[in-house]
């Protein structure tokens, strides 16, 4: 009897009195953050001319069971942005309901003109691309 007490009390204890601080401590260990971008340092001349640079661009994700305006209000405002007609973008949120892709290498501007539109159901992911500067003339470096 005084043994499944103390079990009983033991019992009490983590699942209520520790279960936060424990919780936490578990999710501490099995969590990693990683950082999943070093970024590559910039290529210059002897002149201090830049060859190659990293900069951000971004991946438009859409997931329209997410979308709280109507298709053709949130294709209406996209497609200038993206260089996309509004009717091709109908067609696309009609195929699926969550992961489309509507854009590999948006430029900077442009994804900050879309984040400011404040539409549910967008995600824009942020990566790196190589940039040349001058063009073809140092693409090989």
């Amino acid at each position: 009897m005084a043994g499944s007490s103390g079990l009983l009390l033991n019992l009490y204890r983590l699942q209520v009195s520790e279960a936060s601080s424990l919780e936490e401590k578990a999710r501490r260990q099995q969590m990693v953050y990683m950082r999943p971008f070093i970024p590559r340092r910039p290529i210059v001349d002897r002149k201090g001319n830049v060859l190659a640079i990293d900069r951000p661009v971004y991946t438009l994700y859409a997931h329209p069971k997410l979308f709280k305006k109507s298709l053709q209000e949130i294709a209406a405002l996209l497609a200038p942005m993206i260089k996309k007609t509004p009717t091709d973008l109908e067609e696309l949120f009609g195929k699926r309901k969550s992961g489309i892709r509507l854009g590999n290498t948006i430029p900077e501007a442009i994804a900050d003109q879309i984040a400011r539109l404040n539409l549910d159901g967008l995600e824009l992911i942020r990566q790196y691309s190589r940039f040349y500067p001058q063009n073809e003339l140092a693409s090989d470096v």
